[in-house]
C-alpha cells in the first residue's frame, strides 16, 4: 500500500493563487522533501534561451504557483497529480504546504493526519509536525534529507499523538505503522 500525501502550493503574495497536488506513493518526509528540493533546484537552474543561445535567469518562475506545480511534475513524472479541487483525500498520511513567495526559496510546512482524519478529512484533523522552513534547511549538501530533521519530525509526532510510537525507518519507508501504534 502506498503512503499517500497531498501538496498545497501557495503564494502569500497572491492568496487566491494556489494548486493542490496528490501524490499516490512515497508521501513520507524523506522522499517528499528530496522531491520538493529537486524541483526547487531545477526551478532556479539557469536554462539556455531559445533566442541567441545565451543563458538567461528564469528563476522568477520559481515564485509562480503554476510553474512550481509543473516543476514538481517534472521532478517525478506520473507521481504528482494536479487536482481540480482543494478537498483532502481521506487516505493521505502526510500533507505538505509549500509557500513559493519566501525570500529564501520555497518554504515548506509538514503535517501528519490525526486518527480522526479518515472520518473527517480537514485541516483541523492534521498535526503540524514541522513549522514553515526553507526547503534547503531540510537537505544535506549531498541532496538527501537530514536525519536530524526526520528525528525532529518523529519526536514532534510522538508528542502530538500522545503515545510512544515507532520512529526512524517509519519516516523513511512510510508511516502506516505509526497510526496503528497510536490507536
Amino acid at each position: 500500500m502506498g503512503t499517500r500525501c497531498q501538496v498545497l502550493i501557495v503564494s502569500k503574495n497572491n492568496p487566491n493563487d494556489r494548486i493542490m497536488m496528490y501524490h499516490h506513493w512515497d508521501g513520507y518526509p524523506s522522499h517528499m522533501l528530496e522531491s520538493i528540493y529537486g524541483a526547487w533546484k531545477y526551478s532556479v537552474t539557469p536554462r539556455v534561451a531559445y533566442e541567441g543561445g545565451k543563458p538567461v535567469d528564469e528563476s522568477w518562475m520559481s515564485y509562480r504557483v503554476g510553474k512550481v506545480a509543473s516543476f514538481l511534475c517534472h521532478q517525478e513524472p506520473g507521481q504528482y497529480e494536479p487536482e481540480a479541487s482543494f478537498e483532502f483525500h481521506w487516505d493521505i498520511e502526510w500533507f505538505y504546504r509549500i509557500d513559493v513567495s519566501g525570500e529564501n526559496g520555497w518554504e515548506v510546512e509538514i503535517f501528519h493526519r490525526r486518527p480522526a482524519f479518515v472520518d473527517n478529512p480537514c485541516m483541523g484533523n492534521l498535526f503540524l509536525t514541522h513549522e514553515k522552513a526553507p526547503i534547503s534547511e531540510f537537505i544535506t549538501k549531498k541532496g538527501t534529507v537530514k536525519h536530524s530533521k526526520l528525528k525532529e519530525i518523529g519526536k514532534k509526532l510522538r508528542i502530538l499523538m500522545g503515545r510512544e510510537i515507532p520512529t526512524g525507518l517509519d519516516l523513511i519507508r512510510g508511516s502506516n505503522r505509526i497510526l496503528k501504534a497510536a490507536k
